[in-house]
């Protein structure tokens, strides 16, 4: 019998809904399923939840005993979270998505697929239009506004950064480790310096699933992103590497 592959499944999770740890340990089966040659683990980081989810953590490691469990005492964003979640990996490949799945199953086979296939040393998502159809008018102004300012300002050929479902392999991960940003733009970072480095990527279209709560982005929180911002706009004013 040939030796698994093994490919981290990292999960950051604050405050998550009820029933998140459901879809992932469905997502996981079936993947598992289709993937026999695969040995996925669950890299489950806690942010700094301040509700109860030790059932549901006992609940994956009852089908996952391989699972990985991170806690952080407080809230320290999704960004950092992601990063005390790869940081210790010794696996090939890596993936991360939010806790609640919000993606289709069929999505994130292909994201794992490509990277499988050595198609690129990072594998990125891509929203189709109809992730905006639930979207709050606030929420559609700061996408269409972000992927505006990737293509004319920054100068990127993929505009969609910020799907939140991207996978890696060993190289790749190195390279999202040395992002910065805490919360929201460090999928931005993480694709500026992927770029800049000359880093292998891929774009592969995905969908979002059907009843995703989205959830809801303040003032305060989008004027908190400016350091980051900056300093992203910094590095791909750089010279290239190549």
């Amino acid at each position: 019998m040939s030796k698994k592959t093994f490919f981290d499944f990292v999960i950051p999770v604050y405050n998550p809904e009820q029933g998140w740890e459901k879809k992932v340990v469905d997502t996981l089966i079936q993947l598992s399923s289709n993937y026999q040659e695969v040995n996925f683990i669950p890299v489950i980081v806690n942010d700094g939840s301040t509700t109860k989810i030790t059932d549901s953590i006992s609940y994956i490691s009852s089908k996952y005993p391989q699972l990985c469990y991170i806690f952080l005492a407080i809230n320290e964003g999704k960004g950092q979270a992601l990063r005390k979640g790869l940081r210790p990996s010794k696996s090939p490949y890596s993936l991360y998505i939010d806790a609640d799945i919000p993606y289709e199953y069929e999505s994130i086979s292909r994201i794992v697929n490509a990277v499988l296939k050595n198609e690129g040393d990072v594998i990125i998502g891509k929203r189709n239009d109809s992730y905006h159809q639930n979207l709050s008018s606030f929420r559609i102004l700061i996408s269409k506004a972000l992927k505006w300012f990737n293509r004319n300002i920054l100068i990127l050929t993929i505009d969609d950064t910020q799907a939140g479902l991207k996978a890696m392999n060993a190289y790749g991960r190195s390279i999202f480790l040395k992002t910065k940003s805490p919360r929201f733009l460090f999928d931005l970072e993480f694709v500026v310096i992927s770029i800049k480095t000359g880093v292998r990527y891929k774009s592969v279209n995905i969908q979002i699933r059907k009843g995703i709560k989205h959830s809801t982005i303040s003032t305060l929180s989008l004027l908190k992103e400016l350091p980051s911002l900056l300093r992203i706009i910094r590095i791909r004013m750089l010279p290239s590497n190549d």
